[in-house]
């Protein structure tokens, strides 16, 4: 459930000047901050329970599929218990798998690994990467390891069809595609364009602050999910972005490359 602090996967979110956007672009893993949020995970007695996941998550841990309310990218979810150390998630829509991901705690109960497979509506090939966390509190006693408080601490290994877009230049405006069949065509006038391809959001716009600075609003159904605020290098050569996800209540930042 900690990726859900993520984009899908750090994609859509850029925006930059048609002067210094157009071309393909790539995150870079090694400068990225990743949000502070504890996640709290407990499961025990055949439960397994986030109680500060967005949405919250308290479904029962028998490898069944689970209805969950209130998630925008998927309606059920499985959770397995594979050993002492290891849990499996599996995330559908429609019955159809969204996300799988395997999750398994170090052997000294400090870290635990999430190997994740997304699966993009529109995309023939799934985003595959690693996100790690680092404990930040103990689980109640006899519970399974995974149990606890966890904070993100640094993703490892990203496809780059989940990392990588390419930005093109329209009268007043921009179109977008990435590798997983995300795309959309918005003016710099701050109106909701269609968003194509991302389970998680359906509008976007798009603001200009000054001559370096822009801003992306993404929505879901009239709401704003996340805010994407982008400083474009004066070489036009990287770009800083922060991204705050509005449910989650988080902040990211990492930086791209222009390829």
């Amino acid at each position: 459930m900690l990726r859900q602090l993520l984009p899908l996967a750090l994609a859509p979110a850029v925006l930059f000047a048609a002067e210094t956007i157009d071309g393909t672009w790539k995150a870079d893993l090694s400068k990225i901050d990743l949000p502070a949020k504890v996640t709290i995970i407990d499961l025990e007695k055949g439960m397994y329970s986030c109680p500060n996941c967005v949405p919250v998550v308290n479904i029962k841990a028998d490898g069944t599929d689970q209805k969950v309310k209130d998630a925008d990218t998927f309606d059920t979810l499985s959770v397995k218990v594979v050993d002492a150390h290891t849990i499996e998630l599996t995330y559908k829509k429609d019955g159809k798998i969204m996300d799988f991901s395997r999750d398994t705690v170090s052997a000294d109960g400090t870290h635990f690994t999430e190997h994740f497979t997304q699966h993009p509506p529109d995309s023939a090939k799934p985003v595959v990467g690693d996100m790690i966390s680092k404990r930040a509190e103990k689980g109640p006693a006899g519970s399974h390891a995974i149990s606890g408080g966890w904070r993100a601490e640094k993703v490892e290994g990203i496809t780059d069809n989940g990392i990588t877009l390419t930005y093109k230049s329209t009268p007043g405006g921009l179109s977008m595609t990435d590798l997983t069949g995300d795309s959309y065509s918005a003016k710099f006038d701050g109106k909701d364009y269609a968003m194509k391809g991302d389970p998680g959001t359906d509008t976007v716009s798009v603001a200009r602050a000054d001559a370096n600075t822009y801003v992306e609003t993404l929505k879901k159904n009239g709401k704003i999910v996340t805010v994407n605020r982008i400083i474009v290098a004066p070489d036009g050569k990287t770009a800083s972005v922060t991204t705050e996800d509005k449910r989650q209540g988080t902040i990211m930042k990492f930086a791209i490359v222009k390829k």
